[in-house]
């Protein structure tokens, strides 16, 4: 499957109508990516095609003003080939879980799933909250709040690893997004 057939495969029997809400929003946090983010829909695209799901993916590429930045251009173009996509981008007034809350905001699915698009997670890590937001009612009689992922090896820097240890030392600091 070509590049565009790929983006454009939202003409299959489970894309979501005007109509109809999507069974699952996929918000995909696109800062800073540009060209990279392209392949990485692409993989998120065929993933979702394969799993038969009715879904609808929100495409986040919010910027700094004043910077070269061109994912909000890609991430425009991206939407405007596939009616399954939407896309966000606004002038950045936080960081990440700001980010977080403009793409649900957007949101319209019964369940909603979030990855950032910078490839620290490998995309068929979706697979596995869809599969069970899916098929946690049908299959277990159980209702699903929340689903989250985690990566048991991961392949951080020394950069990374210390943000990330001093960070997690703030109490509270990443804990006070309101949606």
């Amino acid at each position: 499957m070509t590049k565009q057939e790929n983006l454009q495969s939202s003409k299959t029997s489970n894309a979501p109508t005007p109509n109809s809400l999507p069974e699952i929003s996929i918000v995909i946090l696109c800062y800073r990516a540009e060209e990279a983010i392209v392949p990485f829909v692409e993989r998120v695209i065929q993933l979702l095609d394969w799993t038969k799901a009715n879904y609808e993916l929100v495409l986040v590429g919010n910027y700094w003003p004043h910077t070269n930045d061109k994912t909000p251009i890609i991430v425009k173009d991206l939407s405007s080939k596939n009616h399954r996509i939407k896309c966000v981008t606004l002038p950045k007034a936080g960081a990440m879980g700001w980010d977080v809350k403009k793409g649900v905001a957007e949101a319209t699915g019964k369940f909603i799933a979030f990855i950032d698009g910078d490839g620290q997670f490998p995309v068929e890590s979706i697979l596995s909250p869809v599969y069970c937001a899916l098929n946690s009612e049908a299959a277990r009689g159980e209702q699903v709040d929340l689903v989250k992922t985690y990566r048991v090896v991961r392949g951080d820097g020394l950069y990374r690893i210390c943000i990330s240890f001093f960070y997690n030392l703030m109490p509270g600091f990443n804990s006070q997004m309101q949606l």
